[in-house]
């Protein structure tokens, strides 16, 4: 039979990101099942060393790599969008070239996760949480790197408001 197609929803986090699924029958968090270490999401991490080369840090968790400079490790990316210029090691990437990685991991894991049911696939549209503090630049920013990830004319929505209609959906009396 065929797959049911769904756009994702999309939480880019500071620090650990996660996808999900609105079904008819419920929202399904899309965790990576190739990797039940990660159970809170997918770490936001990037690191870079001449040693290792460029690795998601979920990945240096998991293969215990040896990290040789904590500050070669960029945490909360998403604050930093604007950044044209981060040094790793002596190297130096756009923020982009930091977070689309990211969130093609996240894509990797969200398939897995909707490919282990045989019942649903993901589309390549998506709405993404964004802080509220996010202005025109930093959204048109995140926007580009959804698109470099793969994403299609991905929608932007307040944290807040993701927030509210989440609840509204768990708890709809009230």
């Amino acid at each position: 039979s065929e797959l049911e197609e769904y756009n994702i929803g999309l939480d880019f986090g500071t620090f650990r990101s996660l996808a999900s699924i609105h079904t008819k029958e419920a929202i399904i968090p899309l965790l990576p099942k190739s990797n039940p270490e990660i159970k809170n999401g997918i770490p936001s991490l990037f690191y870079y060393g001449k040693k290792n080369g460029s690795v998601l840090c979920e990945e240096v968790t998991i293969q215990n790599l040896d990290i040789d400079d904590p500050s070669n490790v960029v945490r909360s990316i998403k604050m930093d969008l604007q950044n044209e210029s981060i040094v790793l090691d002596g190297k130096s990437f756009t923020a982009q070239e930091i977070a689309v990685p990211i969130i093609k991991k996240i894509l990797e894991y969200s398939d897995d996760a909707l490919l282990s049911t045989s019942r649903y696939k993901r589309s390549n549209k998506a709405v993404v949480g964004v802080p509220v503090s996010f202005g025109t630049e930093k959204r048109q920013k995140l926007i580009q790197i959804l698109e470099g990830a793969g994403l299609i004319n991905p929608k932007l929505l307040p944290e807040p408001c993701a927030a509210a209609l989440y609840y509204t959906h768990i708890h709809p009396n009230t």
